[in-house]
């Protein structure tokens, strides 16, 4: 004899799957309010925040790509491995 109780149990026909989870995985990281504007003005600061992050992120994964945005471009203050 066979159990359900050590295998899902079948969907009954007719009822509808579950919904999808409110905040579905992603791929990508965003981090806000890290920096000042002033370490991402200077060009050698800049690149050792880029590589800094790279590093630290990197040791939880695979980073495809550090995008941290420039005063003149979007504001600054937001960063994000991907």
């Amino acid at each position: 004899s066979s159990s359900l109780s050590a295998r899902a149990r079948p969907r009954p026909r007719g009822a509808a799957a579950p919904p999808p989870p409110s905040n579905p995985p992603s791929r990508v990281l965003s981090l806000n309010d890290m920096l000042d504007v002033e370490d991402l003005r200077d060009d050698v600061e800049y690149g050792e925040i880029t590589e800094d992050m790279r590093e630290e992120c990197g040791k939880h994964g695979v980073v495809l790509e550090v995008r941290i945005p420039r005063p003149a471009a979007a504001g600054g203050g937001e960063i994000g491995p991907r």
